[in-house]
């Protein structure tokens, strides 16, 4: 109800002073060259391309992605422990290991070391880990990194 009270709030604001919101445009700023093209959607992967790479082992996932994901994973959400903490308990880490973790600078990083000497250590079977924890902040991570492989993959086939 707060939210609803401030957003009314901040309507009437702009209303009142005649200021209205800017639109939301995309304004990345990247060095890297990762940022995606709002052309392909993720909708738009083939699902044969997204099988691939959904098989795939976690560390095949570039550094820069994988960095985004442990940084959005290691930062403590004290409300809903949906960081570090649940996905070590949803990988089968018993809790002196995540009490372990919390003393660790890189927490995310040795979960998906525990995560990679697991029978299936794909990243289909992290994404649905993710979905179950509610994360959808680190799924859209995993999408741009399939959109940026799905953006490399085209380039390469319109170059030949």
């Amino acid at each position: 109800m707060l939210f609803f009270i401030f957003k009314s709030f901040n309507k009437a604001l702009f209303f009142v002073t005649g200021l209205e919101k800017p639109s939301v445009t995309d304004q990345c700023t990247s060095t890297t060259e990762l940022h995606l093209s709002s052309k392909i959607k993720f909708a738009n992967i083939p699902q044969d391309f997204l099988d691939r790479c959904l098989t795939k082992r976690m560390f095949t996932i570039p550094t820069v992605f994988r960095r985004k994901i442990c940084m959005k994973i290691d930062t403590p959400r004290e409300l809903l422990w949906d960081d570090y903490r649940l996905l070590a308990e949803k990988i089968g880490l018993g809790n002196d290991v995540i009490l372990w973790l919390g003393q660790q600078s890189n927490k995310t990083e040795l979960i998906l070391q525990k995560f990679d000497a697991q029978e299936d250590p794909s990243v289909r079977r992290f994404k649905e880990i993710l979905e179950l924890m509610g994360r959808n902040d680190v799924v859209a991570v995993i999408e741009d990194w399939l959109l940026f492989e799905w953006n490399k993959q085209t380039a390469n086939s319109s170059v030949v």
